[in-house]
């Protein structure tokens, strides 16, 4: 599948204000627009050109926000597409930081066919050599996403059993509680 040149600015092919798939409780759901990572088997194979969709702008901004500010909302999903694809990453740090600024209660998951390993960048592991903007940008999110739904959807390893994600391998993680244990600890339901 052949695309146009990928662009500057975060387009959205969706947005769900009453949703209940994409994250535990009650929340408001974007589907972002860009993906590179094109797994066998997606479902939203439409949100992979970074050019389709909807321009992400003033009037997009405040539909979610008025979506989010509902009192039964209790979370916002970011998916897509690929949120921490590099057209998106810049306005979904902003996005992110943003609601919890406004809705500090409010819980945010955010889907990605990274794993965490590859968004994580460890305190003092950061060298002028290494460093990537992009993934500077991607480990910025961390602050203020609560929970983080990683890896890449695995045809092979679907399995429609499991709660909020569609592939064994992906895990479901405590992103806060990871950041501050420095080890990987899973996202626990509330019952």
């Amino acid at each position: 599948m052949l695309y146009k040149k990928e662009v500057d600015a975060m387009r959205y092919a969706s947005m769900r204000d009453m949703d209940i798939s994409n994250g535990s409780s009650v929340g408001v759901a974007l589907f972002v627009q860009g993906c590179s990572f094109h797994c066998d088997g997606c479902f939203n194979i439409e949100t992979w050109d970074v050019n389709g969709g909807y321009d992400w702008n003033d009037d997009s901004k405040k539909e979610f926000f008025n979506a989010l500010e509902k009192p039964y909302i209790k979370r916002c999903s970011i998916l897509g597409g690929e949120p921490l694809h590099q057209a998106n990453v810049q306005e979904v740090l902003s996005l992110c930081k943003k609601v919890k600024e406004q809705y500090p209660n409010k819980t945010i998951w955010l889907y990605t066919g990274y794993q965490f390993e590859d968004i994580w960048l460890p305190e003092n592991s950061v060298t002028n050599a290494n460093f990537d903007i992009k993934r500077g940008l991607r480990n910025d999110i961390l602050k203020y996403i609560d929970v983080l739904v990683d890896g890449r959807y695995v045809k092979e390893l679907r399995d429609i059993t499991l709660p909020f994600r569609g592939s064994s391998n992906q895990r479901i993680i405590d992103v806060q509680k990871t950041l501050q244990e420095q080890k990987i600890v899973l996202f626990e339901a509330e019952t």
